[in-house]
Protein backbone atom coordinates (compact mmCIF):
# COMPACT_ATOMS: atom_id res chain seq x y z
CA UNK A 1 0.00 0.00 0.00
CA UNK A 2 1.32 3.44 -0.82
CA UNK A 3 1.59 5.97 1.97
CA UNK A 4 0.29 8.67 -0.41
CA UNK A 5 -3.08 6.94 -0.60
CA UNK A 6 -3.31 6.88 3.21
CA UNK A 7 -2.36 10.55 3.39
CA UNK A 8 -5.00 11.54 0.80
CA UNK A 9 -7.63 9.53 2.65
CA UNK A 10 -6.61 11.20 5.94
CA UNK A 11 -6.97 14.64 4.36
CA UNK A 12 -10.51 13.69 3.27
CA UNK A 13 -11.35 12.64 6.84
CA UNK A 14 -9.93 15.89 8.19
CA UNK A 15 -12.07 17.84 5.69
CA UNK A 16 -15.18 16.03 6.96
CA UNK A 17 -14.26 16.90 10.54
CA UNK A 18 -13.63 20.53 9.56
CA UNK A 19 -17.04 20.73 7.90
CA UNK A 20 -18.61 19.21 11.01
CA UNK A 21 -16.98 21.80 13.27
CA UNK A 22 -18.03 24.62 10.92
CA UNK A 23 -21.63 23.39 10.99
CA UNK A 24 -21.66 23.14 14.78
CA UNK A 25 -19.93 26.52 15.21
CA UNK A 26 -21.76 28.35 12.42
CA UNK A 27 -22.57 31.53 14.32
CA UNK A 28 -20.22 34.50 14.11
CA UNK A 29 -19.69 34.65 17.85
CA UNK A 30 -18.30 31.10 17.77
CA UNK A 31 -15.49 31.71 15.30
CA UNK A 32 -12.92 31.09 18.04
CA UNK A 33 -14.19 27.52 18.43
CA UNK A 34 -13.93 26.93 14.67
CA UNK A 35 -10.33 28.13 14.69
CA UNK A 36 -9.59 26.00 17.76
CA UNK A 37 -11.10 22.92 16.09
CA UNK A 38 -9.16 23.57 12.91
CA UNK A 39 -5.97 23.82 14.96
CA UNK A 40 -6.70 20.51 16.69
CA UNK A 41 -7.49 18.86 13.36
CA UNK A 42 -4.27 20.05 11.78
CA UNK A 43 -2.29 19.06 14.86
CA UNK A 44 -3.79 15.56 14.87
CA UNK A 45 -2.97 14.94 11.22
CA UNK A 46 0.55 16.35 11.63
CA UNK A 47 1.22 14.15 14.66
CA UNK A 48 -0.19 11.08 12.93
CA UNK A 49 1.70 11.79 9.72
CA UNK A 50 4.96 12.44 11.59
CA UNK A 51 4.69 9.20 13.51
CA UNK A 52 3.83 6.94 10.59
CA UNK A 53 5.04 8.56 7.36
CA UNK A 54 8.71 7.65 7.69
CA UNK A 55 8.24 4.22 9.20
CA UNK A 56 7.83 0.95 7.42
CA UNK A 57 4.56 -0.21 8.93
CA UNK A 58 3.95 -3.84 9.79
CA UNK A 59 1.42 -5.44 7.42
CA UNK A 60 -1.48 -5.23 9.87
CA UNK A 61 -1.04 -1.44 10.02
CA UNK A 62 -0.88 -0.99 6.25
CA UNK A 63 -4.53 -0.21 5.77
CA UNK A 64 -6.11 2.88 4.29
CA UNK A 65 -8.26 3.02 7.45
CA UNK A 66 -5.43 3.01 10.00
CA UNK A 67 -4.20 6.63 9.89
CA UNK A 68 -7.73 8.16 9.80
CA UNK A 69 -8.60 5.92 12.76
CA UNK A 70 -5.64 7.25 14.74
CA UNK A 71 -6.15 10.88 13.60
CA UNK A 72 -9.84 10.81 14.61
CA UNK A 73 -8.91 9.55 18.07
CA UNK A 74 -6.10 12.07 18.57
CA UNK A 75 -8.53 14.82 17.61
CA UNK A 76 -11.29 13.49 19.89
CA UNK A 77 -8.92 13.15 22.84
CA UNK A 78 -7.67 16.72 22.36
CA UNK A 79 -11.16 18.21 22.08
CA UNK A 80 -12.56 16.25 25.03
CA UNK A 81 -9.48 17.21 27.03
CA UNK A 82 -10.32 20.86 26.31
CA UNK A 83 -13.90 20.21 27.44
CA UNK A 84 -12.56 18.76 30.68
CA UNK A 85 -10.41 21.87 31.15
CA UNK A 86 -13.53 24.02 30.61
CA UNK A 87 -15.18 22.17 33.50
CA UNK A 88 -12.17 22.66 35.75
CA UNK A 89 -11.82 26.37 34.91
CA UNK A 90 -15.45 27.47 35.09
CA UNK A 91 -18.06 27.50 37.80
CA UNK A 92 -20.81 26.56 35.38
CA UNK A 93 -20.21 23.54 33.18
CA UNK A 94 -23.39 23.82 31.11
CA UNK A 95 -21.91 26.45 28.82
CA UNK A 96 -22.45 26.42 25.09
CA UNK A 97 -18.73 25.97 24.46
CA UNK A 98 -18.60 22.84 26.57
CA UNK A 99 -21.62 21.37 24.78
CA UNK A 100 -20.08 22.10 21.40
CA UNK A 101 -16.71 20.64 22.39
CA UNK A 102 -18.36 17.47 23.68
CA UNK A 103 -20.43 17.18 20.48
CA UNK A 104 -17.37 17.49 18.25
CA UNK A 105 -15.33 15.11 20.43
CA UNK A 106 -18.12 12.53 20.49
CA UNK A 107 -18.55 12.69 16.71
CA UNK A 108 -14.82 12.20 16.30
CA UNK A 109 -14.84 9.25 18.74
CA UNK A 110 -17.65 7.69 16.70
CA UNK A 111 -15.69 8.18 13.48
CA UNK A 112 -12.64 6.66 15.15
CA UNK A 113 -14.70 3.60 16.12
CA UNK A 114 -16.03 3.24 12.57
CA UNK A 115 -12.62 3.64 10.94
CA UNK A 116 -11.21 1.16 13.45
CA UNK A 117 -13.91 -1.37 12.52
CA UNK A 118 -13.09 -1.05 8.82
CA UNK A 119 -9.39 -1.39 9.62
CA UNK A 120 -10.09 -4.49 11.75
CA UNK A 121 -12.09 -6.08 8.93
CA UNK A 122 -9.20 -5.63 6.53
CA UNK A 123 -6.49 -6.63 9.03
CA UNK A 124 -8.13 -9.47 10.97
CA UNK A 125 -11.19 -10.38 8.92
CA UNK A 126 -13.86 -9.12 11.33
CA UNK A 127 -15.26 -5.72 12.22
CA UNK A 128 -15.42 -6.23 15.98
CA UNK A 129 -13.87 -8.75 18.37
CA UNK A 130 -14.94 -7.44 21.82
CA UNK A 131 -11.29 -6.99 22.61
CA UNK A 132 -10.53 -5.02 25.81
CA UNK A 133 -9.39 -1.89 23.94
CA UNK A 134 -12.40 -1.91 21.59
CA UNK A 135 -14.80 -2.42 24.47
CA UNK A 136 -13.25 0.39 26.54
CA UNK A 137 -13.46 2.72 23.50
CA UNK A 138 -17.12 1.80 22.98
CA UNK A 139 -17.96 2.44 26.65
CA UNK A 140 -16.21 5.82 26.46
CA UNK A 141 -18.19 6.81 23.37
CA UNK A 142 -21.47 5.64 24.96
CA UNK A 143 -20.80 7.66 28.13
CA UNK A 144 -20.30 10.85 26.11
CA UNK A 145 -23.43 10.07 24.06
CA UNK A 146 -25.35 9.61 27.31
CA UNK A 147 -24.03 12.95 28.54
CA UNK A 148 -25.17 14.71 25.35
CA UNK A 149 -28.61 13.13 25.42
CA UNK A 150 -29.22 13.79 29.12
CA UNK A 151 -28.27 17.44 28.63
CA UNK A 152 -31.44 17.90 26.61
CA UNK A 153 -33.59 17.12 29.65
CA UNK A 154 -34.36 20.47 31.26
CA UNK A 155 -34.85 19.19 34.80
CA UNK A 156 -31.79 16.93 34.84
CA UNK A 157 -29.59 17.07 37.91
CA UNK A 158 -26.43 19.01 36.96
CA UNK A 159 -24.32 16.94 39.37
CA UNK A 160 -25.39 13.77 37.55
CA UNK A 161 -24.32 15.34 34.25
CA UNK A 162 -20.99 16.32 35.73
CA UNK A 163 -20.50 12.80 37.11
CA UNK A 164 -21.24 11.21 33.71
CA UNK A 165 -18.87 13.60 31.96
CA UNK A 166 -16.06 12.94 34.44
CA UNK A 167 -16.68 9.19 34.19
CA UNK A 168 -16.46 9.48 30.38
CA UNK A 169 -13.22 11.42 30.67
CA UNK A 170 -11.77 8.84 33.10
CA UNK A 171 -12.71 6.04 30.69
CA UNK A 172 -11.03 8.02 27.93
CA UNK A 173 -7.81 8.07 29.97
CA UNK A 174 -8.20 4.39 30.82
CA UNK A 175 -8.66 3.49 27.16
CA UNK A 176 -5.59 5.47 26.15
CA UNK A 177 -3.23 4.68 29.03
CA UNK A 178 -4.65 2.01 31.33
CA UNK A 179 -5.83 -0.84 29.12
CA UNK A 180 -2.30 -1.96 28.28
CA UNK A 181 -1.64 -2.79 31.96
CA UNK A 182 -4.47 -5.32 32.18
CA UNK A 183 -3.45 -8.98 31.84
CA UNK A 184 -6.09 -9.56 29.14
CA UNK A 185 -4.52 -6.86 26.95
CA UNK A 186 -1.64 -9.17 26.04
CA UNK A 187 -4.07 -11.12 23.85
CA UNK A 188 -5.38 -7.93 22.26
CA UNK A 189 -4.60 -7.27 18.59
CA UNK A 190 -4.17 -3.60 19.61
CA UNK A 191 -0.98 -4.29 21.54
CA UNK A 192 0.93 -5.80 18.61
CA UNK A 193 2.87 -8.13 20.88
CA UNK A 194 5.03 -10.70 19.21
CA UNK A 195 4.99 -13.94 21.16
Amino acid sequence: MQIKLVFIFSICVICVLILTSLIVFRKKEHKFQSILMLGFLLLSIIITWTIFAKKELMPVLQSVWFIPHIAAYIFAYAVLGCAFLCILCKKTFASLRLKQLVKIGTISLGLGLCFGAFWAKKAWGQYWSWDIKETAALITWLLFLLYLHLQKIKKINKKLLLLIFILGFLFLQFTWFGVKYLPSSKKSPHTFYSE
